[in-house]
């Protein structure tokens, strides 16, 4: 399925970055003011990694390290999953979804020229939300009945925007229309 949108049409050109020997605290400052869920690591004009949400907690606080004196060069991923500029949006959300990651780093060649994230896509293209939520079985896993789907974007029954849906006996949506739809429904609620 194409879009018809590139991923240089979607991408933000001027991602948020630290440097190399910046603190792990001052990235996650980073994040929390520029309101982002991952932060491009350069070395001069080169980028050379990038930090998540999920590495600080990962790497700095699940180890109970300082993230005054961990450096971004400590934690930083440099392997990361990218995607050409040239690309359809589509082909992105597939990268992100094989990958499990939210986040490309988008490439002209070998030169990083911006980044893309889940939000831009579905900002771009709301009805791609089907298969950022869809119930697949990968590898014999099979999901519950009942879960939080940990994205965030546009809810497919009310259009308006949240940070997380459910997915409950097949309907997935916003919490509240989740509610509306089953009103005995709760998110809390231990599956059986």
């Amino acid at each position: 399925m194409r879009t018809g949108i590139h991923v240089y049409e979607a991408m933000k050109t001027k991602p948020i970055c630290a440097r190399l020997d910046d603190s792990a605290k001052k990235c996650a400052e980073l994040m929390y003011r520029r309101q982002v869920g991952s932060v491009m690591i350069k070395d001069g004009k080169h980028v050379k990694g990038m930090i998540t949400e999920y590495d600080l907690v990962k790497n700095v606080v699940a180890r109970d390290r300082s993230s005054k004196k961990t450096k971004c060069k400590d934690i930083m991923c440099t392997d990361m999953i990218t995607i050409n500029a040239d690309k359809d949006i589509y082909d992105a959300l597939i990268e992100m979804k094989v990958n499990d990651v939210r986040h490309l780093p988008v490439l002209d060649g070998k030169k990083v020229i911006g980044f893309i994230s889940m939000k831009d896509i579905l900002r771009m293209q709301p009805q791609l939300l089907d298969i950022v939520t869809e119930k697949t079985e990968i590898n014999g896993d099979r999901k519950p009945l009942r879960e939080r789907i940990a994205e965030e974007g546009i809810c497919p029954t009310c259009g308006n925007y949240t940070d997380s849906f459910y997915s409950y006996d097949g309907w997935t949506s916003c919490l509240d229309c989740l509610k509306e739809q089953y009103p005995n429904f709760d998110p809390d609620e231990d599956e059986e």
